[in-house]
Formats: structure tokens, C-alpha cells, sequence
């Protein structure tokens, strides 16, 4: 498996960080002023490139999931977005997800209300519950390049990992759970 490019927001990283340029586009504001007139401003940005001891990413990423589940991409973001609809920045609440047999559920409980949706999966959670923070999860499933992905968990406490279904796809993206009260 190899490192895979990461997007964030209008950027894609190199996967090989060896030799690279990397370049911004320049922001400019514009502030309108009374009587017609208006000041631009150019807004540049700062980058640094990030030197030192990284953790060895292979060792940190989980093997030997028990629990492995195929889910269509979209209809799982889909119903995340929908149970994260009650979650802001102010109320944070994890998403408990629940797998069993051919569905996942989730649902999510704050002070605003509560939200529940299921999705339908190929394969046997064998009752799995475990908690995501949901704008993590979400940052995931969005930068999956196929429609279809490959679920892979060990129990409550484990990260989630999504691989690609099939061999065309090189991709390993990992969220790691919150505790559940």
C-alpha cells in the first residue's frame, strides 16, 4: 500500500514528499468604501514545510480487522450528513454507529435533539457499536475516489479503516472513535 495524495480544501499533497514545489494562489479583498470608492488588499499566504520524526504510518494503521463491511460511498455519506445535521461546533456530540447484519445504523443525541438514519452494508457487524466524531468521518468518506469502499473495524475502541473494493484503487483512509457514555 502506498501513501495517497490528501486533499484540503483547494490543494492535493504529493503522496512522496520528497522533492516538491508547492504553490498558492494569491487571495485579494476588495472593501468598498462610501462615495464609490474601494480599497483592494492583498491577503498572501504562509506556508512551511514540516520537518522531523513522523510516526511510522504503517504501523499505526490496524490489520487484521474482524469485522469487514462493503457500503456504497455516497448513500453512507449521505446518512451521516443527515444524522450530523443536529451537530454544530457549540453542541458536539459523537455519532454512534451501529453495525449488524447488511445495515449500519446511526444516531446522535444532544441538547437540540435526537437524529437516526440507517444504511444498508454487505456483510455482518455482528453488533458493533462504536462512535466517530462525524465531521471527521464525513472529511473521509468525501475523499474516497470510488463509489464503493471496504469498512474495516475490530471492535469499539479500534479506528475505522476504508479500502478500496477493488484492485484499480490505492487508498487507506483511518478515523479514530470517540468514547461512548
Amino acid at each position: 500500500m502506498r501513501l495517497t495524495p490528501m486533499r484540503y480544501k483547494d490543494y492535493i499533497w504529493p503522496s512522496n514528499p520528497g522533492s516538491y514545489r508547492i504553490s498558492f494562489r494569491r487571495v485579494v479583498a476588495e472593501h468598498k468604501l462610501p462615495f464609490g470608492r474601494s480599497v483592494t488588499q492583498d491577503l498572501g499566504q504562509v506556508c512551511r514545510v514540516l520537518e522531523g520524526e513522523f510516526i511510522d504510518w504503517r504501523r499505526v494503521v490496524p490489520s487484521n480487522n474482524e469485522t469487514i463491511l462493503t457500503a456504497n460511498v455516497a448513500t453512507l455519506t449521505a446518512a451521516i450528513e443527515r444524522v450530523s445535521l443536529i451537530v454544530s461546533e457549540k453542541i458536539k456530540s459523537p455519532v454512534r454507529c451501529v453495525f449488524s447484519d447488511n445495515v449500519a445504523d446511526f444516531r446522535t443525541v444532544n441538547t437540540i435533539g435526537s437524529a437516526h438514519d440507517t444504511c444498508p452494508v454487505a456483510g455482518n457487524g455482528g453488533e458493533l457499536e462504536i462512535g466517530f466524531n462525524c465531521r471527521y468521518l464525513l472529511d473521509a468518506l468525501r475523499a474516497i475516489p470510488s463509489e464503493e469502499t471496504t469498512l474495516e473495524l475490530q471492535n469499539g475502541l479500534s479506528p475505522i479503516v476504508f479500502t478500496p473494493v477493488d484492485e484499480k484503487q490505492d487508498y487507506a483512509y483511518m478515523v479514530l472513535p470517540v468514547r461512548l457514555h
